[in-house]
């Protein structure tokens, strides 16, 4: 009880830092000594108007959940764009954020990269939060928030917003909507990730030509025969 006390309060001093270094401009946040994802949630429910964001990868459920109150309750703009490689992880939260009807845009990093119409991955962090930016190396993982040595940092400056806010504008432009489907519409099972399946058809190959070299008897077997 005492330590759930004591974490307690440091996250209300850490939270009251952060309103008198947000009046002066920016704040920095560490991972996971000042707790960053509490500020982000905090952020975002108190968002008037927008919540635009950009990041690799999205597993995080408390940020989903905040974000769909504050469409839900509050009727915010929320826009989220994901590299398409989040969808490798079985925790990412595309489905689950589409299914609360928010806006979902995948960067086609995958399927782009076949088709030559991008080249390399959609790696931003950040987030627009009515006129407030965030942005750094943070994802929105349960991992980058508790355990991973992380940083974001918290602009309240005009010339920083409109920069990230032409940013959203053509990362947007080069996206999927709606992304494609990420559970099986027959089963209602997730597909098998990308990554995994160039894994289990490596292992496949392996075991085939394995077997077909047990298949065909050696020099020496057949001499043994005779």
């Amino acid at each position: 009880m005492y330590i759930k006390h004591v974490y307690s309060l440091k996250i209300l001093i850490l939270f009251l830092s952060l309103q008198l270094q947000l009046s002066a401009g920016a704040t920095v946040l560490f991972s996971p000594n000042d707790a960053p994802q509490h500020h982000l949630i905090d952020l975002i429910s108190k968002a008037k108007s927008r919540v635009h964001l950009a990041v690799y990868y999205f597993t995080s459920k408390k940020i989903a959940l905040a974000l769909i109150q504050a469409k839900e309750k509050h009727n915010v703009d929320v826009q989220c764009i994901i590299d398409e490689s989040c969808l490798e992880s079985r925790d990412n939260k595309i489905e689950f954020l589409k299914r609360h009807n928010i806006d979902v845009f995948l960067y086609p990093s995958l399927t782009g990269k076949a088709t030559k119409k991008v080249k390399g991955i959609m790696h931003h962090k950040f987030l627009i939060i009515d006129e407030t930016v965030v942005n750094g190396s943070l994802n929105l993982t349960e991992a980058g928030a508790r355990f991973n040595k992380e940083d974001i940092t918290i602009h309240n400056d005009k010339n920083i917003l409109k920069k990230f806010e032409q940013r959203f504008i053509e990362v947007k432009q080069e996206c999927l909507h709606p992304p494609k489907k990420v559970y099986s519409e027959q089963k209602n099972q997730e597909i098998m990730p990308p990554r995994m399946l160039r894994k289990v058809k490596s292992n496949l190959r392996y075991l085939f030509k394995k077997i077909q070299e047990q298949s065909v008897p050696t020099c020496s077997s057949a001499s043994q025969r005779r």
